[in-house]
């Protein structure tokens, strides 16, 4: 039985993100073609008697290692699945933004869930439902734990693995600014769009690079509006990324800031990267490439 367990947390990009109902209870209805990037917050576990968490890393300024932490949340989750009587010292190594559209807090969580199954050897016990994880602990932890490009719908708790796309970078943009998910749902006026996903079944694409842009460029990000009158400066992200040399496509992850630009290689996107984080030093700026499935677990 291993003493200590480390696990990776893989950045999330939402390529289009649709807004397709509203439940009673207020929760929206949601159609996303989620993807992974290779930026990633690194968490390893120590066995413990108790639950506590360190926080280090480049962006752990906007993190405390509060009981409100997700790693904290998580674990309880787990322990009380099982009725178990252990406990972990979690050390979070963060690299990704948080409240940045990126699924990072998620992140966290889904990969604490897998940590803990391991740490605390738990192989007989029924597996926690995605619905209780995006109940309990977010949105995006079902597709997270998945841990691979997939189609998500529902409120997030329904994910099904997404076809093959072509290879292609990103550059990342942040503007330094968190941005609460809840209150760009809340702010959210637009348009309902057509449900795409059928009896578990999502569109599919060309794998050609000018077919998937093609395809990606039909769609949108329904929050990007409703993030613009929280975070007005995200149009400004958005106008300089889509501006950049060789950008095929330029758009909002999630409920944002973070937006990002597609590029068909890896010199492209640097290239890009280099000069924007040179023009804008208080803007987090990374060029990754966006992992193709199924050719990369991120677990």
């Amino acid at each position: 039985m291993a003493d200590t367990v480390t696990v990776a947390a893989a950045a999330k990009v939402n390529l289009a993100l649709h807004i397709v109902g509203r439940r009673d209870d207020g929760f929206h209805l949601l159609e996303s073609l989620v993807g992974f990037t290779e930026i990633a917050d690194h968490i390893t576990l120590t066995a413990s008697d108790d639950i506590s968490l360190d926080v280090s890393g480049p962006e752990q300024k906007a993190l405390t290692d509060s009981d409100d932490n997700l790693i904290i949340r998580a674990a309880r989750l787990v322990k009380d699945h099982v009725n178990g009587t252990r406990g972990a010292h979690f050390a979070l190594e963060k690299h990704i933004p948080v409240a940045a559209g990126l699924g990072g807090g998620s992140a966290d969580a889904a990969a604490t869930v897998q940590g803990c199954e391991t740490l605390w050897n738990i192989t007989s016990t029924v597996p926690i439902e995605d619905a209780t994880l995006a109940a309990g602990l977010g949105a995006d932890v079902p597709v997270c734990r998945f841990g691979r490009a997939a189609w998500v719908w529902g409120i997030g708790e329904r994910v099904i693995p997404a076809p093959s796309w072509p290879d292609l970078w990103m550059v990342l943009v942040n503007p330094g600014i968190p941005v609460s998910t809840a209150k760009v749902f809340q702010a959210f006026s637009g348009q309902l769009k057509k449900p795409e996903i059928q009896s578990g079944a999502g569109p599919t694409w060309s794998p050609s690079v000018d077919e998937f842009i093609e395809f990606l460029a039909s769609r949108e990000n329904s929050l990007t509006d409703a993030a613009l009158s929280i975070a007005p400066v995200i149009a400004e992200v958005l106008a300089v990324i889509s501006a950049a040399p060789d950008c095929l496509l330029a758009r909002m992850s999630g409920s944002g800031p973070t937006c990002f630009g597609l590029f068909a290689s890896e010199s492209e996107a640097q290239t890009v990267a280099k000069a924007l984080a040179g023009g804008k030093s208080e803007w987090w700026v990374r060029a990754t490439r966006l992992v193709s499935p199924p050719d990369h677990e991120i677990h």
